[in-house]
């Protein structure tokens, strides 16, 4: 099936509303834990521009001495980068606020801005990049798609969804070909295609062999909002988080997995992440799914815990808002946050890396964080980019 306008046809210009995460987190998980009021990890800058703003004398060295350093882009303070995502040490992406769109060739970071238009509002939440000639983008309404990099003549393809109950997309996933994109949207409304699977971009402007999955299994589509993260971990299995509709019943975690009996049909089955605060970064393998998020929250969920239906407490060493997640395996996971808080977990702890932002007066938030190899790492946020090249934990 090929799959145009979802559910539209035609040009969209409604903005998605934002709600920024709440900045009380005043402890980490316990058993009096309650979620706040963010839904979308995400501040445009106009919100709160101070937290982007580095300069020499406000105590920021280039590079930590771990070697972790500032990389040079051509954005200022006042852009957000709210995700970054490659194909290879030669080919990252990230994208932002004001419709910004940055990608690294190796050598240099170039800055692309889409045309302003009134199909999307100005922050983009999501870029996945399966290959060169494969990049795709969450912006507000609009699914992007682009067949590489071009500097300023990038061509981009867009596929619109229909405001109704705000079906935004939000998250992307990939791995061998196939694509997951999640989407903001009242479930118990729009039960259908929360999750949208597909082989890829067709020439069209549609999505090939597109799947919208409605729920099956045990998973409750009330008091859900859709989806908001994705990570694939295995062809037949992918992960989701989705926040509640209620300040009291935080994020919602599901598995969806092919049905034993009929591999065409995806089953639901939700787990408890043991806490009621929100969650805002996802990331798996084979080896584990990581959720982090409000509060220094983070949870874990191994192959051999998934009959349990939950995940894991993992203690965290601090207790600010963590927004990314990404691994290399087992023994080598990242997560990022609020404060420049950057986290590594080496297998049996987590610890906090050193910053070139440790001594700074303000701290940007960090929101995404991706690598080709252990040895080349990119982390992105509130008007700066990190590289990490060597080993030195």
């Amino acid at each position: 099936m090929r799959l145009g306008w979802i559910g539209l046809a035609g040009a969209v210009s409604v903005a998605v509303p934002l709600a920024c995460a709440s900045q009380g987190d005043d402890g980490p998980d316990g058993p009096d834990d309650t979620g706040s009021s963010g839904r979308i990890p995400v501040v445009d800058a106009s919100e709160e521009r101070a937290d982007a703003e580095v300069d020499a004398e406000a105590g920021i060295d280039t590079c930590a001495a771990f070697g972790l350093c500032v990389a040079p882009t051509p954005i200022d303070s006042s852009i957000n980068l709210t995700s970054i995502w490659g194909s290879s040490a030669s080919d990252v992406w990230a994208v932002g606020t004001n419709r910004t769109v940055l990608h690294y060739d190796g050598s240099k970071w170039e800055k692309h801005v889409i045309k302003d238009d009134s199909t999307a509002p100005v922050t983009m939440r999501a870029v996945w990049v399966g290959g060169p000639d494969d990049v795709w983008i969450a912006d507000g309404l609009v699914l992007r798609h682009s067949k590489g990099w071009k500097g300023d003549a990038t061509e981009w393809s867009s596929l619109g969804f229909h405001p109704s109950h705000l079906n935004a997309p939000l998250g992307l996933s990939g791995r061998d070909g196939i694509v997951w994109i999640a989407r903001l949207g009242w479930a118990q409304y729009d039960p259908p295609g929360s999750l949208i699977k597909c082989s890829g971009w067709g020439e069209d402007d549609v999505l090939v062999d597109a799947e919208r999955l409605g729920f099956s299994g045990d998973y409750d589509r009330f008091f859900a909002s859709g989806y908001e993260t994705v990570a694939m971990t295995r062809p037949d299995e992918v992960w989701a988080t989705s926040a509640g509709i209620s300040q009291l019943s935080g994020s919602r975690v599901v598995r969806v997995v092919r049905s034993d009996g009929d591999p065409s049909v995806w089953r639901h089955e939700e787990f408890d992440s043991r806490t009621a605060r929100q969650l805002y970064g996802i990331w798996g393998d084979e080896n584990a799914v990581w959720l982090v998020g409000e509060g220094g929250t983070i949870r874990r969920v191994t192959p051999d815990a998934i009959p349990s239906r939950a995940f894991e407490v993992v203690g965290a060493p601090v207790t600010h808002t963590l927004r990314g997640v990404f691994g290399f395996g087992r023994d080598d996971v990242w997560a990022v946050g609020d404060e420049s808080t950057i986290l590594h977990w080496d297998g049996q702890a987590w610890t906090k890396i050193a910053t070139p932002f440790d001594d700074a007066r303000l701290k940007p938030r960090l929101f995404g964080v991706w690598g080709s190899s252990k040895t080349d790492l990119w982390i992105a946020g509130s008007g700066v980019v990190l590289h990490f090249q060597r080993r030195g934990l």
